[in-house]
Formats: structure tokens, C-alpha cells, sequence
């Protein structure tokens, strides 16, 4: 009660497992433990940290609801579960359970599929445990379809669909929310150099190293996943718009084909065995939706975004009568999804041009004495790359 007070917290979800290393746990290396680590999860700094592979709040489907239920009737918030997918029978047994008593279950469901990566997991479990996403998803949104129950549980995905033809293909086969974690990190510098549990990440993403986190600007980078995520959203309403709905939520399972080497087509509803209707939200949810999208056609569109010229300005839509003095403008902050670098307020004639990129920031300084090399890792000044041939140093 005491975190969910102290922070913007907007949902509570019990992670069972995760698709890329389902059954294990987690272990953080003491060397890994910053002061401000230890202190946002209460752990002490001078031993690892163990997270176990089980829970022992609850042992099966019935006493786990009724830790949902406890934990949502003293939060207000929205509780739900995350897992990785391989035997049904938990699956099984919730849509039973929730079958029977429609006022208790779980809020939401996360589906993590098998793609999903880890630097922290052995190989055979990144690679050959847990299904992928889309069997793994198809199977528990059946169950669910089945008990008439899918317009009373938001499922999510996860699982490498940071690229819009796989978000497509998760929104048809009934998803409504989408995890990014992959993508995004490669939007800010991520390599994939598989040295996560090493402390030694080159591009400083995941290290605590004072060093290597100095290429790591986040005024730079949060502009980099912002623009990635305005691209990737304008691709599925545009696709949606292509197919003849409104949303991307409305598309459904006979509007996406997986061709077979370029001969063969079979819809995706025939694919994962979905019945009609099944992947797209019910009439009254359809609805709200389709309203929705027309609302935001007209007049409330997002607005512009008011940039300072360091770029500093938070990532929100102008209100009417805006102005670079009060941006917001009289109307107050709005919290349109609507984020990218934006051109800034306008020069007076004759100025000169800005330094840094096209949104007009700054350009930052980079960590004294040191410049960066073609792979994003700090170099020290002075230590050229030789060329082939020449003798040892």
C-alpha cells in the first residue's frame, strides 16, 4: 500500500512466469546493486538479490483470485496476471473459475511469448521453452472465447511484436494492448551484445558502470524511442485505415493471410481455429471505439507539440491559445499519445542556424575526455585504430 501511494502506480500484475525464461527466477549480482536500486526495492546493497521461480502467496488458480482480489479491494487498481504458455490446465482452470463467478478474476492477462529475450537466462530456455506468442496466445484467447469471457478481461501481448506486422497480427488474433521492449531498447542504443548479467553493456543501456552509462544521454535517447513509437503507431492506424476500419483493434482474423512462399494464402482465423467474431471486440465495445476515433478526426485532435529550443519541454499536446510563453494555454495540459522531436517555435529572420538535431536542441557535451567511437562505446582521446598491418603498440 505504502509503494502504491508513493508512486503513479496504474496497475498491479503478478508475474507467474516469462517467455523468455519460464520456471526460472532472477538473481541480481550485489555488484549490480546501486544505492538507488537497493532503495527502490528495499533490498540491501551487500548481497545478491534472489528472486525465486515460485510464489508462495498461493499454490493453485483459487487461492491466487482471492490474493487478486485482496490486493484489488485495497488498491482500487486494475490486477492481473503475466505468463509465459506451455500446459493449459492453469488456463483451464481460471476460465472455470471465472465462468462461475463473474465478480472475481483477474483484470487483465499479459501473454508472454517465447521470443522474448533475456541477457540473464540460459540459451535452451531463451530459444526452446514456452511457446511462441501467436500459438501461445491463440490457445488461452480460445478458452476464453469459448466461456464468452473475452469482453471482460483486456488481454496484452508480448513477445517481439515491436514491428508492425507482428503488432498486426497480435491485434487480430485479440489483443489489446502491446508490450515494446526489445525495439525500444535498440531505439536508444541496445546492441544486443548478450552482456547484460556482465555489468559491462557497451552502449551503457545495462550497466551501472559511471563509464560506459556516459553514452547514454537521456535527453537524446527519450526523443529516439518517442519517434520510434509515433512511427509505429501511425503504421498500424494507416494499415487499419487500408483495411477499412477505424482502428487497429477492429482488425480481425479474415482481414490478415499467412502466405506460404509466396504461393499459398490461409486466412489467420483458419490458421489458429478462431470462430467468427473471435480476435475483435464485441458490439458495444466496437462502438466505444468506433466513437472514440471519430471524436479524435475532429475537433479534439491532438495538437501540436510547443518545443523550447533546448528541447526541454515536456512531450505534451498544446492546449487552444497556446503560446511558446504558456504553452499549455488556457484549456491546461493535455495527455495525448502524440510525441516526437517536433520543429520548435519558430526564428526570427537572420538568426543562425541551431546546432544539434531537427528538433533545435542543444548539442550535449560528451563525458570529458573522451569521444565516441563508430560502435557508440567511449574511446579515450588520442587512441586511434591502427591500421592493418602495422606493428604491435
Amino acid at each position: 500500500m505504502d509503494l502504491v501511494a508513493s508512486a503513479p502506480v496504474r496497475a498491479v500484475e503478478i508475474k507467474l512466469s516469462q517467455g523468455a525464461k519460464p520456471g526460472l527466477g532472477g538473481m541480481l549480482p550485489a555488484a549490480k546493486i546501486s544505492d538507488e536500486i537497493a532503495e527502490i526495492r528495499g533490498i540491501p546493497r551487500d548481497r545478491d538479490c534472489a528472486s525465486p521461480s515460485r510464489h508462495t502467496a498461493f499454490r493453485d488458480v483459487d487461492s491466487m483470485l482471492d490474493l487478486v482480489e485482496e490486493i484489488a479491494a485495497a488498491t482500487g487498481l486494475p490486477v492481473g496476471i503475466k505468463s509465459a504458455v506451455g500446459h493449459d490446465m492453469i488456463w483451464r482452470d481460471l476460465v472455470a473459475a471465472m465462468t462461475a463467478d463473474r465478480g472475481r478474476g483477474v483484470d487483465f492477462i499479459t501473454i508472454d511469448g517465447g521470443e522474448g529475450g533475456t541477457g540473464a537466462a540460459p540459451l535452451v530456455f531463451t530459444d526452446s521453452v514456452a511457446f511462441p506468442f501467436r500459438v501461445g496466445f491463440s490457445r488461452v484467447y480460445a478458452r476464453f472465447a469459448e466461456a464468452g469471457l473475452t469482453d471482460d478481461v483486456v488481454f496484452v501481448g508480448s513477445g517481439k511484436l515491436g514491428l508492425p506486422d507482428n503488432a498486426l497480427v497480435a491485434l487480430a488474433l485479440g489483443a489489446d494492448v502491446l508490450h515494446v521492449g526489445r525495439e525500444a531498447m535498440l531505439a536508444i542504443g541496445c546492441i544486443q551484445a548478450q552482456k547484460c548479467h556482465t555489468d559491462r553493456c557497451p552502449t551503457g543501456v545495462a550497466t551501472q558502470n559511471r563509464w560506459l552509462t556516459s553514452g547514454l544521454d537521456p535527453q537524446r535517447k527519450a526523443v529516439r524511442v518517442a519517434n520510434y513509437l509515433d512511427t509505429l503507431r501511425r503504421d498500424l492506424v494507416k494499415v487499419s485505415e487500408a483495411v477499412g476500419v477505424r482502428h487497429p483493434g477492429l482488425i480481425g482474423g479474415d482481414d490478415i493471410e499467412l502466405v506460404d512462399a509466396d504461393r499459398h494464402g490461409t486466412p489467420l482465423r483458419e490458421v489458429f481455429g478462431y470462430q467468427p467474431g473471435w480476435g475483435t471486440p464485441g458490439p458495444q465495445l466496437r462502438g466505444e471505439i468506433d466513437a472514440l476515433m471519430a471524436r479524435l478526426g475532429t475537433d479534439e485532435a491532438p495538437r501540436p507539440l510547443w518545443r523550447s529550443a533546448s528541447g526541454r519541454t515536456p512531450l505534451r499536446a498544446a492546449g487552444p491559445g497556446a503560446t511558446p510563453a504558456d504553452p499549455w494555454g488556457p484549456a491546461g495540459p493535455r495527455v495525448r499519445a502524440r510525441a516526437g522531436p517536433g520543429p520548435g517555435p519558430p526564428r526570427s529572420p537572420g538568426s543562425p542556424p541551431r546546432h544539434g538535431d531537427a528538433a533545435g536542441r542543444a548539442a550535449p557535451r560528451r563525458a570529458r575526455g573522451f569521444r565516441r567511437a563508430s560502435c557508440g562505446t567511449p574511446r579515450r582521446r588520442g587512441r586511434r585504430p591502427r591500421a592493418t598491418g602495422s606493428p604491435p603498440r
